[in-house]
């Protein structure tokens, strides 16, 4: 229900009520979790219950929008044309937690749990990039897909390569004070996790570059193709991981999160080239040489 009035307020273009009801839901999540597990010491459960109770808060905006709008008239082809759409990018979603997350689940068999909460720890850290890769694309899909298809080739390489910049400003800031970013959220011993987290910000930028790849594939009504791009990236990370993880430990675990995602990245351009142009590849790899020095 939140993703849903998320989405129609994009489509109406009320960018302030967006923002407002996104920066309320997450102020009441952070009060809530901090009542319970600061004042009360309610511990897990106590973290639970705040975010069931912000995630019914921030349902309730649906009800308010539909507020005397709605009329229930389904139409089946309506239900059936978005079934073909969708059910391939479900799919897609389930590949995408296999690509991300099955390096944690590899992980935990053969290191102490506390190993498997640090890596986890730089892991929730580098969604930091996720996130502004899903800011900056609520901006720029609704931009995109109504374009006409003689524009979109412009339009890509205009947009594209600002969305690149930002996100690299992004990344190589947050590498620069990825030591002080530990220093902070985590206890000294967790500090063995960052390194793993300067590799997960790097495929963190790659993921966030294959976006651009994925919008056009979803422009050009393609998601199967998006869905078999996800699936070779679950692939991918599920090989390295079984070969890198017990060897390598979390390092092992952040290096197959990489090759996947540079693998999905390389699918990405190999199926679009057809149907677009995308002249962002050689700026893309100028960005990704210069991250490399930053990093080291």
């Amino acid at each position: 229900m939140t993703a849903f009035s998320s989405i129609w307020l994009r489509v109406e273009d009320k960018v302030y009520t967006f923002v407002i009801i996104q920066v309320v839901s997450a102020i009441t999540l952070l009060v809530l979790v901090l009542y319970n597990l600061v004042l009360l010491r309610n511990g897990l459960t106590g973290l639970l219950t705040a975010m069931v109770i912000s995630a019914v808060c921030s349902a309730a905006v649906l009800p308010v929008l539909f507020l005397g709008k709605f009329t229930l008239d389904v139409k089946w082809e309506h239900v059936t044309n978005s079934l073909r759409y969708a059910v391939p990018i479900v799919i897609g979603y389930c590949a995408y937690f296999v690509l991300n997350k099955i390096c944690l689940l590899i992980l935990q068999r053969h290191v102490p749990i506390e190993q498997v909460g640090i890596f986890g720890l730089a892991q929730q850290l580098a969604m930091v990039i996720t996130l502004a890769c899903n800011a900056f694309a609520k901006s720029l899909q609704p931009m995109v897909f109504s374009a006409e298809p003689g524009d979109v080739g412009k339009l890509m390489a205009r947009s594209g390569r600002l969305y690149l910049s930002l996100m690299f400003c992004l990344v190589n800031v947050t590498i620069l004070f990825a030591a002080d970013i530990f220093t902070i959220v985590a206890p000294a011993r967790f500090g063995e996790g960052y390194y793993p987290f300067i590799l997960l910000l790097i495929a963190g930028f790659v993921a966030s570059a294959g976006f651009l790849f994925d919008t056009i594939l979803l422009y050009f009504k393609s998601p199967v193709k998006s869905v078999a791009i996800s699936l070779v990236g679950g692939g991918l990370s599920l090989i390295s991981g079984m070969l890198l993880v017990p060897r390598f430990h979390m390092y092992g675990a952040a290096i197959s999160v990489l090759i996947a995602f540079f693998g999905v990245l390389a699918l990405g351009f190999f199926m679009t080239r057809k149907l677009l142009l995308n002249p962002n590849m050689k700026f893309l790899g100028g960005l990704l040489v210069m991250t490399i020095p930053v990093a080291i």
